[in-house]
């Protein structure tokens, strides 16, 4: 495939890639306490005003697709750009819109460009670092993103309670406006090949599209990593219902779920180095699947508590965040020079098992068995799908890399 080489990539400030990468799936989080009053606003029913988020979502996953190729073409740094501009712009859109379906409307642009953050911040970490330096630097730009879910709500209450829901908006374009002033002014292009032509891009795409061992490290990433979110969503009606608790413990779960996905974050970075990745994969997905097991052995005989809740999923959770710096670089080393794409099918994967796996969490009697067979279901697939990717790469270049 032809292509055009470029000097080697710039430094960029950690602090500026964390922005660009968490902006996009801040504005899901900030805009859920302002629900009631938007539907209040705009004379909806709760249901309709769902849309604002599950539409956003949708968005936010299929964008993916788009910038990661277009990044391959033409270099981060413009697309980047041109994605805040929009994600930006699109905010103020939102913040002035009449009625839902403008409402709704704005907020699928404005996830389509904060999308481009959510990919090509992932892309620069893989441009400018590889295995061990990237899994590191992806572990630490994760654990500051994975705060905004429980910040973003806070924030966004205190700004719908002091001013109105429109205030959310406005404050999201702010942040869009200073994180595109920041890539231009500190972050130089860290893409030093790019595809010569759209031709070529799209040869190179389907190409991609035909490698299982990316594919298979795709589906293990997203499998293995995102049905957390079913988790998340569920807690509040196995902490309330399931187990009696009150209401205002199911921010305290919520703390130790995010825990630990950081706590597994910090757990990669310490032991990349010093295992190898095919033994963290088999580790951590093997883990999470046992959790997931206890929890659906708990729901089945009806013996759930509150440890035996807390402390499998605990442990689920930082398995997720052990595999999801690892299945990420696993999956962009198999993609050549498309790494913009790789990073792109990546995250679309994700957001895509994710949305699925909260569908089916509800579904059923009880929430609580549900979401633990989703987890185990998931788990396997997940196991599975690294299994085939780890043999075959061993297959093909003899043994695995010392431990």
């Amino acid at each position: 495939m032809p292509v055009k080489a470029y000097p080697p990539p710039a430094p960029y400030p950690f602090w500026l890639i964390v922005f660009v990468t968490g902006s996009g799936t801040l504005a899901i989080h900030a805009f859920v306490p302002a629900l009631p009053m938007i539907a209040a606003d705009f004379g909806v029913s709760a249901g309709s005003v769902q849309l604002v988020i599950s539409a956003y979502m949708l968005s936010l996953a299929f964008g993916q697709v788009i910038y990661g190729p277009l990044s391959d073409r033409f270099g981060r740094r413009p697309v980047l750009i041109a994605g805040l501009c929009l994600y930006a712009t699109a905010s103020i859109a939102a913040a002035l819109a009449p009625n839902l379906a403008t409402l709704i409307v704005a907020r699928m642009l404005q996830a389509f460009g904060g999308c481009a953050g959510l990919t090509l911040g992932r892309a620069v970490i893989q441009d400018t670092a590889k295995d061990y330096d990237a899994v590191a630097r992806m572990a630490s730009v994760n654990n500051f993103i994975l705060l905004s879910p429980a910040a973003a709500p806070i924030i966004g209450q205190w700004l719908a309670a002091a001013f109105d829901w429109r205030a959310i908006p406005l404050a999201l374009s702010l942040m869009g406006w200073c994180v595109a002033a920041g890539t231009i002014l500190w972050l130089r292009e860290t893409s030093a090949i790019r595809i010569a032509n759209f031709t070529d891009l799209f040869s190179g795409y389907l190409a991609l599209l035909r490698r299982p061992r990316f594919l298979a490290y795709v589906a293990g990433g997203a499998l293995c990593t995102t049905p957390q979110f079913a988790l998340l969503t569920a807690s509040p009606f196995i902490v309330t219902g399931t187990l009696g608790r009150p209401a205002w413990e199911v921010s305290l779960f919520y703390i130790v779920f995010i825990a630990g996905i950081i706590s597994g974050g910090l757990v990669s970075r310490s032991l990349v180095r010093r295992m190898s990745f095919e033994r963290l994969l088999a580790y951590g997905s093997a883990v999470a699947f046992m959790m997931a097991a206890s929890l659906l052995v708990q729901g089945l005989t009806g013996t759930l508590t509150v440890p035996g809740f807390i402390i499998p999923s605990y442990l689920f959770t930082v398995c997720v965040g052990l595999l999801s710096p690892l299945t990420l670089t696993r999956a962009v080393s198999e993609s050549g020079t498309m790494i913009g794409s790789a990073t792109g099918l990546f995250g679309c994967a994700q957001m895509l098992t994710a949305s699925a796996s909260v569908v089916f969490s509800g579904l059923g009697g009880s929430i609580f068995v549900s979401t633990a067979l989703v987890l185990c279901v998931t788990s396997t697939l997940g196991i599975s799908a690294l299994a085939f990717a780890v043999l075959s790469a061993r297959a093909a270049s003899g043994p695995s890399e010392p431990a």
